[in-house]
């Protein structure tokens, strides 16, 4: 498709050199091409970005967007995570009080605790949210999550979350 826009670019730029009088169709541009733009090549290159610039520029702009709500949705995924899978033993709060937490032996971690959460790094709490208990010492009653091996930005949302509970 690329290689297609260039070549329109190429023929209309040619089409110009010829009918000096005619400006150079661009879609959504108004401005006629200068006859220094008909004789390099690089100035082709050029007019496939004039042809291209409102949709380039209107694609950039809506990547641009999808990035702050692609930020948006891995948080409201992690969020998502945290309460099916989380709050059950953490509670909604990360205090350690969730409805099974009570039965367990050792009980949950208290994600509010300063001193615990002064010593863990990001990278240890990843791990654990990834491999579980076990990848680190810990409880095997902390199940691992391998569904997020593959969503590292939903990860860090749930260590953030986790960093949250502690007031940092």
């Amino acid at each position: 498709m690329k290689s297609m826009i260039l070549l329109t670019a190429a023929l209309a730029l040619g089409a110009t050199a010829c009918n000096k009088s005619e400006p150079a169709p661009a879609a959504g541009n108004a401005a006629p091409a200068s006859a220094a733009a008909s004789k390099a090549a690089a100035p082709a290159s050029k007019a496939a970005e004039s042809k291209a610039a409102a949709p380039a520029s209107a694609a950039a702009s809506a990547a641009a967007a999808p990035a702050g709500d692609t930020v948006a949705a891995d948080m409201e995924a992690a969020k998502t995570i945290y309460t099916q899978r989380c709050t059950t033993c953490h509670g909604p709060e990360g205090k350690g009080d969730g409805p099974a937490g009570a039965a367990l032996n050792p009980k949950p971690r208290t994600f509010s605790d300063q001193a615990w959460q002064a010593k863990v790094t990001d990278a240890h709490l990843a791990k654990i949210i990834l491999a579980g208990g076990p990848s680190v010492g810990l409880s095997p009653l902390m199940p691992p999550n391998p569904d997020l091996q593959t969503k590292p930005a939903v990860v860090a949302g749930l260590v953030k979350m986790v960093r949250g509970f502690g007031g940092k």
